[in-house]
């Protein structure tokens, strides 16, 4: 077994403008993409698209809404 470590701080950050920023967790694969999205109130993450492969969502902070197919669902932190 080997270890995945990724310091935040470490990692190259793109700016996305009215997107917020954006950094990616692993190397480029074809099968897995893991990204970690900082968005200000307001802000959105992407436009609605279609996905072949499976997508999830984490919030760490805050809350936000995830639209799918019309209905919304909103996304908070838990609270433990």
């Amino acid at each position: 077994m080997s270890w995945f470590v990724r310091n935040l701080s470490e990692l190259e950050w793109w700016d996305r403008g009215p997107r917020g920023s954006v950094a990616s967790l692993v190397d480029d694969d074809a099968q897995v993409g893991v990204n970690l999205f900082v968005l200000g109130p307001g802000e959105p993450m992407a436009m609605y698209h279609w996905e072949a492969d499976q997508e999830g969502f984490l919030v760490l902070s805050g809350e936000a809404l995830l639209i799918v197919e019309d209905e919304e669902h909103p996304l908070r932190r838990w609270d433990y």
